[in-house]
């Protein structure tokens, strides 16, 4: 047993370390994933996930923020601002890590034994400024981490269009803008959620 102990924001955290085989789930279902910002999690199977939210907290964040931003540095207000802002930020984190513990239940839910999910490079997408700040909050690497744990996780070339192609008639799009939620295609007018239809080309690729 290892123990580490750290102080944050006046409160102490032990961690606890034991060296230990983790049996993962014995089932048999394969499923396939995709991830996304408005449908957080969708599942071959027509299973849909929202993203965490908690609009109230997230207010209470900005307008820590402003305060803080209007605080002489280094004086006492601001430094009273500053750790109110830590707290909500742990506050924040410590919901979003709960969320994300029950979200890999519900998944297991689903009797699955492995999981079949596109590979992103998530480093290279919080460069593009429009999408940083969602592609940060819903927290896809945290929940990655997290099914590896649990599941046998097979990651797919990040190259592959899973968005673009046509599921039923696996046709290609040149172009598909991060606005269209619903996939229209072009050729066969096939109609279909555009992350439901992501899934569904992991799955037919994986195969």
């Amino acid at each position: 047993y290892f123990v580490t102990i750290k102080e944050h924001l006046w409160r102490f955290y032990a961690s606890f370390y034991r060296d230990e085989e983790i049996e993962k789930y014995s089932w048999t279902e394969v499923l396939w994933l995709d991830l996304g910002i408005s449908n957080f999690i969708t599942l071959s199977n027509w299973v849909f996930f929202k993203k965490f939210e908690n609009q109230k907290l997230d207010k209470q964040i900005k307008k820590c923020q402003q305060n803080l931003s209007r605080k002489i540095k280094n004086s006492k207000n601001f430094e009273k601002n500053k750790f109110r802002l830590g707290k909500l930020h742990q506050k924040r984190f410590n919901q979003s890590e709960d969320f994300l513990n029950k979200l890999v239940i519900k998944i297991s839910e689903n009797s699955v034994k492995e999981l079949k999910i596109e590979k992103l490079s998530i480093k290279n997408m919080l460069k593009n400024r429009k999408l940083s700040k969602s592609i940060w909050e819903v927290s896809w690497w945290r929940l990655i981490q997290k099914l590896k744990l649990k599941f046998n996780v097979i990651e797919i070339d990040k190259w592959f269009p899973s968005s673009k192609k046509c599921s039923n008639c696996w046709e290609v799009k040149k172009k598909l803008l991060l606005s269209e939620r619903l996939y229209k295609c072009d050729f066969c007018s096939f109609e279909c959620d555009r992350d439901l239809n992501a899934s569904i080309n992991i799955k037919n690729f994986a195969m």
